[in-house]
């Protein structure tokens, strides 16, 4: 089999993947704090009892919390966990399957070497510019998260949290791929 030459310089995927990597990182520190906040409970109990807790998880247990105290979510954290969500789904594929040239030379993320069938296929088309948007949507998160935590802390911030929560209401810029079936293209989606 014949080697072709790369035509990508993969240089600035790295260096944006580093990037979205480290704030993705911050931004489930940051779920834990609001977890720990939502649970009533000190940051050494937190700790002790959420150790581990993924993003993913601690939305669950915050929403578990909020029905059991018949309080209805923050409409700033409902948006947030969404966007999140896709954020988690795009890096476990990153980070779990890698990303590949394909023969367009176009990198993308794909599960075809572990899908055991055509409907469980996943391919999404990933670039320097996807994963900037995708940092920015963390970066949003941040101040969505940051304005609830605020929120607790009565008229003390009013200015920083009204601005903060200004910034959490930016558009987002990452959109999740639609799926694609057999013979279609990956979608850039920055």
């Amino acid at each position: 089999m014949a080697e072709t030459a790369l035509k990508v310089d993969l240089a600035p995927y790295w260096r944006a993947l580093g990037q979205f990597i480290h704030h993705f990182a911050a931004t489930e520190a940051l779920f834990q704090s609001v977890l720990r906040t939502e649970a009533q409970v000190t940051d050494k109990v937190g700790r002790a009892i959420f150790s581990g807790t993924r993003a993913e998880e601690a939305k669950k247990l915050m929403r578990r919390i909020w029905e059991a105290n018949g309080k209805a979510p923050p409409p700033i954290l409902e948006r947030a966990f969404e966007q999140m969500g896709y954020l988690t789904a795009a890096r476990n594929d990153i980070v779990h399957f890698g990303a590949r040239v394909n023969e367009e030379q176009e990198l993308v993320v794909s599960n075809s070497s572990f899908a055991h069938a055509e409907r469980t296929l996943r391919e999404s088309a990933i670039s320097p510019s996807i994963l900037v948007a995708m940092t920015d949507d963390l970066n949003t998160i941040l101040m969505c998260l940051a304005a609830h935590i605020l929120s607790y802390h009565g008229e003390k911030f009013n200015l920083g949290r009204e601005l903060i929560h200004e910034i959490g209401m930016k558009p987002w810029k990452y959109k999740p791929p639609p799926p694609v079936g057999k013979g279609q293209k990956p979608q850039n989606t920055s």
